[in-house]
């Protein structure tokens, strides 16, 4: 993503995580050795050697918005009847 792009999905906050996951396997790209996956970059593939395998899976690609730019766990603050905020602006 660009940062005008971060902005945008992570209003008044940091980025501060991200998952990638295959989405009919929910294995990592970490253990399927085909894609790399970070914060700055977002999901890339690797063009594998076998001619009969497509060049990447479908994945599902998660980030987390922390409005507080502290790495610790949201989730484990929050009440399970607490809604999650759309924006870190409030």
């Amino acid at each position: 993503m660009m940062a005008v792009e971060f902005a945008i999905f992570c209003p008044g906050g940091n980025i501060t995580d991200i998952q990638c996951i295959d989405s009919d396997s929910l294995d990592d790209w970490v253990s399927l050795s085909e894609a790399s996956c970070t914060i700055e970059d977002g999901l890339q593939c690797v063009n594998l050697p076998f001619l009969d395998m497509p060049s990447c899976r479908d994945y599902k690609i998660r980030y987390m918005c922390n409005c507080s730019g502290e790495l610790s766990s949201l989730e484990n603050n929050r009440k399970d009847t607490e809604k999650i905020a759309q924006s870190c602006e409030t």
